[in-house]
């Protein structure tokens, strides 16, 4: 099993293009791929329940509730939500989990009971960091001056950064580890180095 963690310096910067673009790049490791978030995306249980199957107006029910009122599992691939693109790019599944930060750790450990030991987790957030030791962190900087507080563990943890075309005279600071720096022009393409540093990490994880 890998981990796979994405992070970024600030909202609306591409992070979910990022793990679209991985999850379609490498599909042989038919990710799952979960969502973290302080903000209160989901709908209360009572609200699902006569949505599903159903419409209201041209809305229909795209998430289930789980054992956690917190979690969501997507069941519809598409465009409308971030965790229904993660279906879209090819995950296996996808999840939202949407609680205080403190609740992270209990919230992922709740999703790995339901997966099989080996599957192959992709997760986009920061303070995920908190509780756990991914395989590879990836930092998207989106050359802003102040990022958010969120993505200073980030910043520390990541084994590469990921530079889009808004940020194309970004460097990364001394104060963090030098790691590699990948350009990309186009966050929802991998281009064929970037490609060919995450199947390596990904090999050394698959052996340890």
């Amino acid at each position: 099993m890998a981990n796979l963690v994405v992070g970024g310096s600030g909202k609306h910067i591409g992070k979910t293009t990022l793990v679209c673009a991985i999850i379609a790049a490498l599909p042989e490791y038919q990710w799952v791929a979960v969502k973290f978030t302080t903000h209160n995306h989901g709908l209360a249980d009572a609200e699902i329940a006569e949505l599903q199957g159903k419409k209201r107006g041209d809305r229909e029910a795209k998430t289930v509730s789980l054992r956690k009122d917190n979690i969501r599992e997507e069941i519809a691939a598409g465009q409308g939500t971030d965790t229904a693109r993660y279906l879209a790019a090819g995950a296996a599944r996808a999840f939202l989990v949407a609680a205080p930060a403190s609740a992270f750790s209990a919230a992922l450990t709740e999703i790995q009971t339901m997966l099989d030991p080996n599957v192959n987790l992709i997760i986009e957030s920061n303070r995920i960091l908190a509780s756990i030791e991914p395989d590879i962190c990836l930092a998207l900087h989106s050359g802003v001056a102040e990022p958010k507080p969120s993505f200073r563990i980030t910043k520390h943890r990541a084994d590469a950064w990921v530079v889009g075309a808004a940020a194309a005279a970004w460097m990364p600071s001394r104060e963090v580890p030098a790691v590699p720096v990948f350009r990309l022009p186009d966050l929802a393409h991998i281009p064929d180095p970037m490609l060919a540093w995450l199947r390596e990490r990904l090999r050394l994880a698959s052996c340890s």
